[in-house]
Order: C-alpha cells, then structure tokens, then sequence
C-alpha cells in the first residue's frame, strides 16, 4: 500500500544569500575571497607590514615544531581603510590584521586570563565628576596595537609568581613568504619551523590580561600617579594635596579621562612614553559604544548612531504567523541577536529597561508575538532618541535611591521584577536642584516573591546593598583611597560624608522598619531583612528612610510598561521635583521617641 504521508525538509541558510541578515548597519568594509585575488599585491604588501609590527613589538621567534606543543593557528582579518596621505589627500589601503585562534589553546582553562573593565556605574560616575568641574576637560585615548604592547610570558611569570607560558602558532597560508623577507626570519621554514610567542599574541586567551598588567604598572607608577579605587580596580583617581584632580576609567585599551588640562596631559605623556603615540580625542568622542560631549552645560552621553543602525526582522515565516505560535530557527536566532542588542543600548535607555528585560524572559522559547514586541520597541527607540545629561553643579554630597518592585502571581510561583535609580544630588549657578542619573538597574529577582510586601522589601534590600560600595566609591573619588580595613569599617559602622537617603513607595515596609519594635511579619522568612534594613539606619549607613507616594517613584518605570515615561525621562535630563507629601524616618528621631515614652 502506498502511504499517504508526505515528508517535507525545510533548510535554514545562514550565509549571505539565506534569510538570516545583519541585525545591525556596519561599514566593516571587509575583504571578499574576489578582492583579495584582484588585490593579491596590495594584500601581500598589508601582510608584510603586520609581520613587520609583530617583530618590532618582539612577539614571537621562530621554533622548531619538532620541540613544539599547543601549537595554535592563525588568520588574518581584512579590510579596507581610508588613511590622510602627507599631502592631505585620502587614499584607499588595505590592512590585513593577524589573529592567533586562542580557543584552539588546550591549557588555557589551568592559567588565570581574566582581564577586569571598569563598570558601567564607574564610566558614568566619571561623566558626573566632569560636570562637577567647571575647569576640568573630558578625553579619550586609544592605544594602538595594545595586546602586541604587553608584558612578556616571563615578565607574567615574575609578576604573578605563576609557570612561565608556553604558546606556538603557525602562520596563515601565504604569510611565510612576506615574514622572510624581514632581517632574522630569512631562514624561516614553514614546513619545520612555528612561531613561539614571547608575549600573548593578539586573539590568545591572555592577550588582555598581559596588556591590563603592563598598563596599570604605567598609570600607577611615578609618571601618571593614579591609585585604583576599592570597589573598581579599573576605575583610578589621582589627589594632588588633597584634592581631586584627575579620574579615568579602562576599557581594555580604550581610556576615558577626566580632570585638569594640565594633569590628563601628564598622564598621557606618561602612557605614551611606554605604549607611544595615543589616537586623541578631547570633550566629543565616543567611547564604549556611548558618544560623549562636555560642554558648557554640562555632559551629554548617548547612543543615538549605534541604535539607528538597528534592523528589525523580517522573514518570510513571519508571514501570517499567529502571535502564539513558536518561531522557527532561523527567527530564534534573528530574535536572540536582535534582543542582545537591544540590550546593549540600555547603557544610556534606561526608560525602556522594563520592556528590555520582559523579552529576555522569553529567550527559551519565543513567539512572533515576542518578535513583533520587540521590533516595535526598536522603531520607538528609533523615533525617541534620549540622552542622559549630568548638569554643571555642586554636588550637595547627597546620594538618594529610588526602588520599587513589581509583583505577578503567576500560574506556578509568583515572579517579581525591582528596578531603582540612584541621584546624585547637587545645585547648578542659579541654585536650582539638579540631579545626576548614576545608575539605573531594572531586573527580575533571585527568589520566589509570593507577595507584593515581600517583593518589595527584596527590592529595598538589593538597593541597600548596592548603596555602600558607592558610597565607599564616592567617599574616595572626594578624599582619596582608603585601605581594605578602612573601607571595612566604613561600610560596617558608617561615618560616610555622603548622606544617603533610601526611598520606598510601600508604606507597609516603611512601618514596619521604622516602628518601635519590629514585628515578625506573616512571612517569617523576611523578618531578618527588616531588621537588617534598621541596622543600617542605626549604624549610619543609611541616613534616611523615605516614603513616598506612588507619583512620585521614579523607578516604578522598571516595574511597569503600562505607565509614563516622563518621570525617567525628565531624570534623565537632570529634573526631579516631589510633587506631593512624603515621610522620612532616622535613628534620631526614633530615639527621641523612646526617650519621650520613658
């Protein structure tokens, strides 16, 4: 009998000519396989001159493969560039970047290669000290060849006390041929001989690590006289008699500094005579994806270009599709990448980190209707540029952190979401109040939340603790950096210059935490929190318990989609105002209490 089933076999392509696409606009201006035949001469003469800039840093030497183990491969990155000739004219060149394959290394995982980037929070506390500065200029440095300009294996190893490294490569097809024509690898043979490197090679697992230790021996040494700060060993600031005069933050070989004309000018003298001439950008630039401009005003940080890149998807299988339906692979795929880079954007978007992190819950499984979402968010991201603006001000040395929680009793446990900002406080030169948005967390909580107290009280807890290491942080941008034992002390007994004051829209959580005596709420489980949160308050750590009306909540944005946006918006630009009544509880008030009742 002749069946009746009928088997169909669908390809997902993922090349150039399938449907997956670019989620993002990039002007890579890569090489195809066509152009680099058409441009044999121009490629071998690219090659050469990056086997020439390998041999000047002395990044590797020739070894016999006979005596050789982990022998890694290695390729080249093409593509063209526009370069200023002497004359001014542009011309189009190409350049050919080398790259060792550093997963193909079989004892990375047995040798520490973690490289450390200052944080997102430390790149904006930066923004906000500029703005602070009136006679203070903003740059950006960008070292060239960074990983080829780092320590040595045997400088690692004399550092850190670990073996002595040792890692080989061999040549991409064709290179060999451009090698020997440089002084000492004429005899070089591809067929015996490999490259041992002598320091990590740009594409090896400690490349970054190697670059990081060698840098921080500069901006720390006697030139640059930066110290690291405790919470953020990528973050350094330096004090000239006492008073801060300079801050910079690392991201790998891109660095933004802060500080004095005179100061930054040497520093930078003091990294270039070590890594040598900087590419040099001063007050509009941009740096980790975000464009920076300090003006008269103030500091202005967004991601306008990188988020007008952006591509929606559109795919055929998304034609007709019910919103319920599971999406194919291919548009799992487009959604993940598309997602990731949305993401992305929430370094400067803070008011549509809500939307961002509902999406990502859907990662396992998605459906068009998630798709559609998603697209949606992009062409709104697109049609609302926003900016972050930290205000020229005084600072007042007040830190107040706004945190709220969502709660949602779904069908198998409750999920609950906390989002919060933390502000700056200060006044500009009329004496108006401004603010500084340092940070702007929005994320799903750890635990189980079965209720809206509960979800609330956890969301209080996480901003508490996120408020000592900042205090700590700006405790040493202002007077400069303390031991590991004063920072201790510090953040156990308080006696921070910085006031701090938490604020919460729950008024069941403020009086339970400000009563008398704390009672052991329904859910036992929370009582040590709440009786965390007045330690904190009677040790200083915390100067201020503030309650506040729902209106008022700037962070109910993190929680919610359904409400305004002009809360976080305005926040953003600087501006926030309480608009109706609110009640603040301290220690000392307390105290007085009890004395009156006794």
């Amino acid at each position: 009998m002749r069946s009746t089933q009928i088997v169909a076999l669908r390809v997902y392509l993922t090349g150039n000519k399938g449907p997956k696409k670019q989620i993002i606009d990039r002007n890579t201006d890569l090489l195809s396989n066509a152009e680099l035949a058409q441009h044999k001469a121009k490629a071998d003469t690219a090659i050469l001159d990056e086997m020439r800039t390998w041999c000047k840093h002395n990044t590797f030497g020739i070894w016999l493969k006979a005596n050789a183990r982990n022998i890694m491969t290695s390729r080249f990155v093409a593509k063209w560039k526009i370069v200023t000739l002497p004359n001014g004219q542009t011309s189009r060149i190409i350049r050919m970047r080398m790259a060792i394959r550093g997963f193909q290394d079989w004892y990375a995982h047995l040798h520490e290669t973690y490289a450390g980037t200052a944080s997102r929070l430390s790149q904006k506390i930066i923004c906000s000290e500029a703005a602070c500065h009136d006679d203070w200029i903003m740059v950006t440095i960008d070292i060239e060849k960074a990983f080829l300009q780092g320590m040595t294996y045997k400088e690692l190893a004399q550092r850190t006390g670990e073996p002595e490294r040792h890692v080989y490569f061999s040549l991409p097809p064709g290179a060999a041929a451009q090698l020997r024509k440089i002084p000492g690898f004429e005899h070089y043979d591809e067929a015996k001989h490999c490259l041992k490197c002598l320091k990590p090679g740009t594409g090896t697992k400690d490349a970054p690590r190697g670059f990081s230790l060698k840098l921080q021996e500069v901006t720390c040494g006697p030139r640059c006289k930066m110290v690291k700060t405790t919470m953020d060993r990528e973050m350094e600031v330096r004090h000239d008699n006492g008073v801060l005069v300079a801050i910079l933050a690392k991201h790998v070989d891109d660095i933004k500094i802060a500080g004095l004309r005179s100061v930054i000018k040497q520093i930078i003298e003091g990294i270039e005579s070590v890594f040598g001439k900087l590419a040099y950008h001063e007050n509009s630039f941009t740096n980790t994806g975000i464009r920076h401009r300090l003006t008269h005003d103030g500091v202005r940080i967004d991601q306008d270009e990188y988020i007008q890149a952006l591509k929606t998807i559109h795919h055929h299988d998304m034609v007709g599709a019910d919103g319920d339906t599971a999406t194919t692979p291919v548009v799992k795929e487009l959604f993940w990448s598309l997602l990731g880079a949305v993401a992305f954007a929430l370094l400067t978007q803070h008011w549509v980190a809500v939307y961002v992190v509902s999406l990502q819950r859907k990662t396992q499984a998605p459906q068009y209707i998630h798709v559609r979402r998603l697209n949606a968010l992009v062409r709104i991201l697109q049609r609302t540029p926003a900016t972050i603006w930290y205000r020229r001000m005084v600072c007042s040395k007040v830190l107040e952190v706004h945190a709220d929680s969502g709660f949602s009793k779904e069908q198998d446990a409750g999920y609950g979401i906390r989002g919060a900002n933390f502000l700056r406080k200060g006044t500009d030169r009329s004496g108006k109040t401004v603010w500084h948005l340092l940070d702007s967390p929005c994320r799903s909580h750890k635990h189980v939340t079965r209720c809206s107290f509960s979800s609330e009280t956890r969301a209080v807890c996480a901003a508490a603790d996120e408020i000592k290491p900042l205090l700590l942080t700006l405790e040493e941008i202002t007077y400069g950096p303390h031991t590991a034992a004063d920072g201790r002390h510090k953040m156990d007994h308080g006696g921070f210059t910085f006031q701090s004051i938490l604020v919460t829209d729950s008024m069941s959580l403020w009086a339970a935490v400000s009563a008398l005596n704390i009672k052991v709420p329904q859910e036992k489980g929370l009582a040590v929190h709440l009786f965390w949160l007045r330690e904190l308050l009677d040790h200083g750590l915390l100067n201020v318990l503030r309650w506040t009306d729902t209106r008022d909540m700037t962070a109910d944005c993190h929680t919610k989609g359904s409400i305004d946006r002009k809360a976080i918006l305005a926040l953003m630009n600087g501006e926030f105002a309480y608009q109706h009544p609110f009640k603040d509880f301290t220690p000392h008030e307390a105290k007085q209490a009890k004395q009156a009742r006794t």
